[in-house]
């Protein structure tokens, strides 16, 4: 059967055919279908040949998978070297870069309230412990971390005017900013190194840095654990240094890059793009420290040149490549497991995926940086 139809002549047009002078307009359905598969062929190489070379869709301007969210909140638990890389990113236009052009920094001090925030929703992201993310897998809402800016402890150990060596300890009060949060967790290291235990001793939660400091001076406290940044500030004021953590041959990751799982599984690019964006931080953190040092000076409300005594010996432990050993996580989950036994049961390798980070080597990210091999 035979079928005359005038849109073979748009068609043919299309294609820059045209009919021979005398010939009939008379097509089989099997030619037409043909002469219509032609057509969609040449149009499909036609889009390709014109994207290509011009702007990529889909991609942000650095080049990665486009971000599903382009606005997040980011919380942190603490005024340091570690958690101020999210500040930092946001001063220096990283999250812009990758595709994030509007992110607000939140300070949630202690592990408990931007536990609470991001399993909540109210923020969708935070830099916290790992301590913080083994906990949550407890809960209908488990977080997971996919990156670590250090991968060992960065405080010392400080005792009062009287408390002039490790033995004087015994007894005494030490204070922690949350039972189970990373200054608990180098309370107990520390106490180790003494040759004491947590029975020796009686452990309060008082709060962050400055609060843990406040206490140390009032005389309220034996013993804290602080920055080694201040070391000058408080040995000045006759305080004792009793540990440098970072001596201590113990692998604990601190400071993580955490999202809910949930967020994850529907967000992968945002996770992609906001992990990219703090390690280009992490790098110019060594690259031009400087502009790390103002970033954090304004942050904290100090001068540069404090914010760099900050800043130098944090160097010293920062992870360059953001990645971390599972040896380091057994460690935090047997600590865990003396304040919080329930937390035995719970599968240490859920807390934490490499895949953003392989994700990111894999596109050449960590070449184009300059990010040097973990030693």
């Amino acid at each position: 059967m035979f079928v005359k139809l005038e849109i073979l002549d748009i068609v043919m047009e299309g294609l820059g055919m045209r009919w021979i002078p005398g010939s009939t307009r008379r097509f089989t359905s099997r030619m037409i279908v043909m002469l219509l598969a032609i057509s969609l062929i040449a149009a499909a190489c036609g889009g390709d040949s014109e994207s290509e070379g011009g702007d990529s869709q889909g991609t942000s301007p650095a080049g990665l998978p486009q971000p599903e969210v382009t606005s997040l909140k980011f919380a942190v638990s603490a005024l340091a070297p570690g958690p101020n890389f999210a500040q930092f990113a946001v001063d220096e236009g990283l999250f812009e870069k990758y595709g994030i052009p509007d992110v607000e920094v939140l300070l949630l001090e202690g592990s408990a309230r931007s536990l609470q925030a991001l399993v909540a929703g109210q923020v969708q992201v935070t830099i916290d412990s790992a301590q913080a993310t083994l906990t949550s897998l407890l809960t209908d809402n488990p977080l997971q971390d996919v990156a670590q800016f250090h991968n060992s402890f960065v405080d010392c150990i400080y005792g009062g005017p009287e408390i002039k060596s490790p033995d004087d300890v015994a007894g005494g009060r030490l204070a922690v900013s949350t039972l189970g949060g990373q200054s608990h967790a180098e309370v107990v290291v520390a106490l180790t190194e003494f040759g004491l235990t947590s029975d020796d001793v009686e452990i309060v939660q008082i709060g962050g840095q400055d609060d843990r400091v406040a206490a140390l001076r009032a005389g309220s406290v034996e013993a804290i654990p602080a920055e080694c940044a201040v070391e000058k500030q408080l040995t000045s004021e006759g305080m004792n240094v009793l540990l440098r953590l970072p001596d201590v041959e113990t692998q604990m990751p601190g400071s993580p890059l955490t999202f809910s799982k949930e967020f994850i599984e529907k967000n992968p690019n945002t996770v992609l793009a906001v992990t990219a964006a703090c390690l280009e931080a992490m790098q110019t953190l060594f690259n031009d420290t400087d502009a790390a040092a103002e970033s954090y000076a304004a942050w904290v409300q100090v001068s540069p040149e404090d914010a760099l005594l900050s800043l130098e010996p944090y160097k010293d432990v920062a992870q360059r490549d953001l990645r971390w050993t599972p040896e380091g996580y057994a460690t935090v989950h047997e600590f865990l497991v003396l304040t919080n036994p329930a937390v035995g049961g719970v599968d240490v390798r859920d807390a934490y995926t490499f895949e953003f980070l392989e994700r990111l080597e894999e596109l050449g990210v960590y070449e184009d940086l300059g990010v040097p091999e973990s030693s």
